[in-house]
């Protein structure tokens, strides 16, 4: 049966050496293995009987109310994640002799919109990193974590995969491993080599205390307990600050990812230089923050010169303007230039 343990033991190991995905999506591929399993089960059929009938059902099941967080069932970009794990699955079930057909095959791959959710505003993201107060060792850590988000645009998994050794607090830069294992520097505001220097002098050593794993010891953030620190501390890290900076918007680490592109084009940062500091394989996917910078722009400009503007703020009730993008005109170059045009820095 494909479903046996030992099978799914190799496929993590097929995905986390052969496809260079990182240990904590590896284990979401078995996952979701494990569930199309069940699903298959439940119908009393095994995965190599399953035709791409039971797959597209499986599919769009999971955009049905009941299902994902909340209940409202979940997202396209999720359901197309799946479709792409579960092919990746039957693919090694394929190559390995366990399996005859891949349903996923079949079944086009589901269009994602290609939208950025609202990303907060310079001043939403000041308000976030001035409400750390920095007084014991968590809120040391928490308030590196977060400058160092924003200053580098790093995706949390990068930033829960750093070492101590990654970083050069004197030239501002840290090393980073991104998707397929990728290295790539990503460079520091002052405000984020300070909140550095402050975790490593004052905090880092309570953490190391803790740690009775020697594998963790060389890790650069920990959690409560000296553990390499994971994605859902540093979501819970994210979520409980802005709680206390009063921010209504839902804030997560990913969108300080999207908030650091955005900004970075709003300041004219050269397209590709972005592509560069973010870690994007592909043009396209910086392209998002163009067109979103414009959006806002183009608000920008019509709520500045329309007369209704004008007539309200006569009346005391402005119009509120978001924040969004704009496009690059010319290549320009990366350090001086990021460190000199993110907000943080400029404060």
């Amino acid at each position: 049966m494909a479903g046996k343990p030992h099978l799914l033991r190799e496929f993590q190991a097929h995905v986390l050496h052969e496809l260079q995905v990182a240990p904590a999506g590896a284990q979401r591929y078995v996952l979701w293995c494990e569930r199309w399993i069940a699903f298959c089960d439940g119908r009393g059929i095994t995965e190599q009987a399953a035709s791409w009938v039971d797959a597209g059902e499986f599919l769009s099941g999971l955009q049905q109310p009941g299902q994902g967080r909340g209940g409202k069932g979940y997202s396209a970009s999720t359901v197309a994640a799946v479709h792409s794990m579960l092919k990746a699955y039957y693919d090694f079930l394929l190559r390995s002799d366990h399996c005859s057909k891949n349903p996923f095959g079949l079944i086009r791959r589901p269009k994602i919109p290609k939208l950025l959710p609202r990303v907060p505003d310079p001043d939403t993201m000041n308000a976030l990193l001035d409400a750390i107060p920095g007084r014991t060792a968590k809120e040391l850590r928490d308030r590196a974590i977060l400058e160092l988000l924003y200053s580098s645009g790093m995706r949390v998994s990068e930033l829960c995969g750093l070492d101590l050794a990654d970083l050069d607090l004197r030239n501002g830069v840290a090393t980073v491993r991104g998707k397929g294992n990728k290295e790539r520097h990503v460079y520091l505001t002052p405000t984020a080599v300070d909140a550095l220097r402050d975790y490593l002098w004052s905090a880092r050593n309570y953490f190391v205390a803790r740690c009775k794993d020697p594998g963790d010891r060389h890790a650069l953030f920990f959690g409560a307990w000296g553990r390499r620190i994971r994605r859902s501390m540093v979501r819970e890290a994210v979520q409980k600050w802005a709680a206390r900076a009063g921010i209504e918007q839902r804030i997560w680490p990913h969108l300080i990812r999207h908030a650091f592109g955005t900004h970075m084009i709003e300041a004219d940062v050269g397209i590709n230089d972005v592509r560069i500091l973010m870690g994007h394989d592909q043009l396209n996917t910086t392209l998002l923050y163009v067109r979103t910078a414009r959006r806002t722009q183009l608000r920008q400009t019509v709520l500045g010169a329309h007369p209704r503007q004008a007539a309200a703020r006569l009346r005391g009730a402005v119009v509120p303007i978001r924040a969004v993008r704009a496009e690059p005109e010319r290549p320009v170059q990366l350090r001086p230039r990021v460190r000199q045009l993110l907000p943080r820095h400029a404060r």
